[in-house]
């Protein structure tokens, strides 16, 4: 981490496995991370002022999102959308055939693409009562072909903003003389 004034940067985890794709909780104390620490990638968190990383999921998971209250863990596992209390415990699944990284959470809700057919439509879902509303139908169908981050909601502007891949180009080059 860095400050976002600038300065030395600070190690977070020193571990020796992977961790990526870090989140922090609404309060600034923990950081969650997805980790290969287990043999395959589960969320964990560590303090965020440092300390011993603690294991959140079981089951595997990635692309950890605390809900707004903290009281949360969001996150994708086989082709759903998963959450878990921020501490550990019971892991539940919430959705199905939501893409990595097509999701994310703003205020109390979960937003994520659904694709398929002509039109693709982003559908917010209330956790608390379980129910979804479609808040956009996209005139074209959106293709979740990226495994990062794609979706975003700003509640202050009520807009999403979406990664769409329009094309796929690339060059060949041929590399004369080879050896």
């Amino acid at each position: 981490s860095v400050s976002a004034n600038g300065g030395q940067p600070k190690q977070v985890t020193s571990r020796t496995s992977a961790d990526f794709r870090p989140s922090v909780s609404p309060d600034g104390k923990w950081v969650y991370f997805s980790s290969s620490a287990s043999g395959r990638a589960d969320i964990w968190r560590q303090p965020w002022d440092g300390g011993t990383p603690t294991q959140v999921t079981r089951d595997g998971g990635e692309h950890a999102i605390p809900s707004a209250d903290g009281n949360w863990v969001y996150y994708s596992r086989a082709g759903g959308l998963w959450r878990v209390p921020s501490a550990g415990g019971a892991e539940t699944k919430i959705l199905d055939g939501v893409s990595p990284g097509y999701w994310t959470t703003a205020g109390d809700r979960v937003y994520y693409l659904r694709a398929g057919g002509e039109r693709s439509t982003v559908v917010e879902y209330e956790p608390s009562s379980g129910q979804s509303r479609i808040v956009y139908r996209f005139p074209f169908a959106v293709d979740p072909v990226y495994p990062v981050s794609a979706i975003a909601v700003s509640l202050a502007t009520r807009e999403v903003f979406l990664v769409h891949r329009v094309r796929l180009e690339s060059d060949l080059v041929l590399v004369e003389n080879f050896r």
